[in-house]
């Protein structure tokens, strides 16, 4: 978390933030709850969304003492990921006296908290942390995985670790809040993915027998994506046509088709924004809205990155 200079990026601050950061809350859209907090001995700036019904906080948090602590327990399931950290170092805690064992002090490690379970978050001269908390309860959990949930294992909480999967799941989960991502079943793949993995990550179970969805089911995924995709489409319907959790149905779908649910739609979503553009002279917040984007900016933004070309250039281009 430090700059070429060897100088932390939070260094500069503006009411207590640095101009990156305060540049980037700028941009995030009214309707995401935001709050910036004073709690015990951290300031916090804090960003809260939910997906699949499961909430999703991202903290930016200066440690407001050279010894400081959190109490992280709740009444729900949580997991924390640290996403970054200036300077210092951090000890997590069942016992106050007792740090637990950490194999790296980098950013990226975990830590699974079931529900009234203390847990300490322990800083040392730490001068800025960046870490998601995702929670959830019970029924949420059997909701999205289903079958393959472990009940021994979830109820207890366990020592730091670092998984990568988990830890680009928890960068690409902070980097839709911090976006304003308003698509539902992108938000709801990204947290189905994070808590599957760090489910495997807890139990270690084998999953080379995994196999796709069986013909009538992949048929039915295509034909709801094919018929809704203009609409904000949920994991939890999928995962309910096809008679699979939701975890379930995401592996199995990748399987079967090579790419993810969300990834899938969006391809239709830009194939029918293509047809707009070529064919028609619709604006481009007019088609934004008709094939299924939240805004013109969204379009964009998913357009380019699909396509290498912004809508109005590779518009201009079809009529040449």
């Amino acid at each position: 978390m430090e700059n070429g200079s060897g100088k932390p990026i939070f260094e500069s601050r503006v009411c207590g933030w640095n101009k990156k950061t305060m540049s980037v809350i700028s941009r995030i859209p009214k309707s995401i709850d935001t709050s910036h907090e004073l709690i015990g001995d951290r300031e916090y700036y804090m960003l809260n969304r939910t997906w699949n019904e499961v909430s999703i906080r991202y903290n930016h948090c200066l440690p407001t003492a050279e010894l400081s602590c959190l109490d992280l327990s709740c009444n729900t399931f949580k997991v924390v990921t640290l996403l970054g950290r200036a300077g210092g170092r951090l000890s997590p805690r069942l016992d106050p006296k007792k740090p637990l064992p950490m194999a790296s002090q980098r950013p990226g490690f975990f830590f699974w908290i079931p529900p009234n379970v203390t847990y300490w978050s322990w800083a040392e001269k730490v001068r800025a942390l960046r870490y998601l908390e995702v929670q959830f309860d019970l029924q949420q959990l059997e909701r999205i995985l289903g079958d393959d949930l472990d009940l021994k294992r979830i109820n207890r909480p366990s020592d730091p670790r670092h998984d990568e999967r988990i830890t680009t799941c928890a960068d690409l989960l902070s980097n839709a809040c911090l976006a304003g991502a308003e698509d539902t079943l992108y938000g709801d793949s990204l947290v189905t993915a994070f808590l599957a993995a760090t489910h495997k990550e807890l139990s270690r179970e084998a999953t080379s027998n995994e196999s796709g969805l069986v013909p009538w089911q992949l048929r039915l995924a295509k034909s709801y994506i094919e018929e809704y995709f203009r609409q904000d489409i949920s994991l939890a319907e999928l995962a309910k046509l096809t008679r699979l959790s939701q975890s379930r149905f995401a592996r199995a779908f990748r399987i079967s088709t090579g790419i993810p649910p969300y990834s899938w739609a969006l391809r239709r979503r830009i194939a029918a924004a293509e047809q707009l553009l070529a064919n028609t002279n619709t604006p481009l917040s007019e088609i934004a809205i008709q094939v299924g984007f939240a805004d013109q900016s969204h379009l964009t933004k998913a357009f380019r990155r699909a396509v290498g070309a912004t809508p109005a250039t590779w518009r201009r281009d079809q009529k040449r």
